[in-house]
């Protein structure tokens, strides 16, 4: 496997792969402040809900505007932080990707050919650290044997697969 480490290079992505990256970054990027704009509101509603359990018990200060004010910060910091967490680990390579501008073009071997009857789909297997199998044409399947060498592309950072020659 370490083989397919020293056939790899980077070079400049098109401008379509760039438009491709920045349409996924902005799709993917609209559910990380609907949940923050959901959390922002549990960070308010949960302490007034908990005060009218406390007033129901009885206790006369249930209502306090700085316990209040004091959870609700707590609560809205403790979500923010997961939402800046969750962003910063999952959507920031693809953010990384598109400053960058670069793909990585992995040379592989085929270790394996198998035909999927369920989709009818042909796939190889390849030695590469980042993509164990790829789907092919039905052409390149018939066309490539076991042994023989294929290149596929990804973008650097986000590691999302482009495409294969």
């Amino acid at each position: 496997m370490q083989a397919s480490l020293l056939k790899q290079h980077t070079e400049p992505i098109t401008n379509d792969e760039l438009k491709f990256l920045k349409d996924k970054e902005l799709e993917e990027r609209h559910p990380y402040f609907k949940v923050y704009q959901l959390f922002m509101i549990a960070s308010f509603v949960f302490p007034y809900i908990f005060a009218w359990y406390r007033a129901k018990d009885g206790i006369t200060t249930a209502f306090s505007k700085v316990r209040f004010f004091s959870v609700a910060g707590m609560l809205l910091f403790v979500f923010a932080f997961v939402v800046y967490v969750t962003y910063r680990v999952f959507h920031y390579k693809l953010q990384l990707d598109i400053k960058h501008k670069t793909k990585t073009i992995d040379t592989n071997k085929i270790t394996g050919k198998t035909y999927v009857t369920n989709s009818n789909t042909y796939h190889f297997y390849l030695d590469s650290l980042s993509k164990i199998s790829i789907e092919v044409s039905e052409s390149d399947f018939y066309n490539f044997e076991i042994g023989d060498e294929i290149c596929i592309e990804y973008f650097t950072y986000s590691q999302e697969y482009i495409g294969y020659y």
